[in-house]
């Protein structure tokens, strides 16, 4: 299955991270670029601006007040 997260925090990272343990195809969003250089060094897939992709699941782990920007964005 290919995955997106959408926000790379504690929760986005430990949701990613376990489906990716789990065999499934990970990439994940994030506007902070130190935070896609750290996931890119591990091996992820990474990127800060969000794209849509040929993705089976999107999981959006974004504080609440900025979900609809991030929802009006794709």
């Amino acid at each position: 299955m290919n995955i997106q997260i959408i926000g790379a925090g504690v929760v986005g990272q430990a949701t990613g991270k376990g489906f990716a343990r789990l065999g499934h195809g990970v990439h994940f969003f994030d506007p902070n670029d130190k935070v896609v250089d750290q996931l890119r060094a591990e091996g992820y897939g990474a990127d800060s601006n969000v794209a849509m992709g040929e993705a089976d699941v999107y999981f959006i782990c974004v504080p609440e007040a900025v979900i609809e920007g991030v929802v009006k964005s794709w």
